[in-house]
């Protein structure tokens, strides 16, 4: 169940900030959520078992999806 749900989560935030490329703040959320979900997969021990800075990794790019997508339409 958590597995799906991060998954979700994590198509979720790659694909709000896919479908906002054009914006400067979703290319560098891209990147970090690259490079975060690289560590995650090579070293996932230290995401699950240590909260530490490589959190940031996973958890900034999301939050900035969620800025991106509620953000008011003009």
């Amino acid at each position: 169940m958590a597995l799906g749900l991060f998954v979700w989560l994590m198509v979720s935030t790659v694909r709000i900030l896919w479908q906002n490329y054009d914006l400067q703040d979703a290319k560098i959320a891209l990147g970090i959520l690259a490079l975060g979900l690289t560590a995650f997969l090579l070293d996932g021990h230290n995401l699950v078992d240590k909260i530490n800075e490589s959190w940031v990794l996973i958890w900034f790019p999301v939050a900035i999806a969620l800025g991106i997508r509620w953000r008011p339409s003009l």
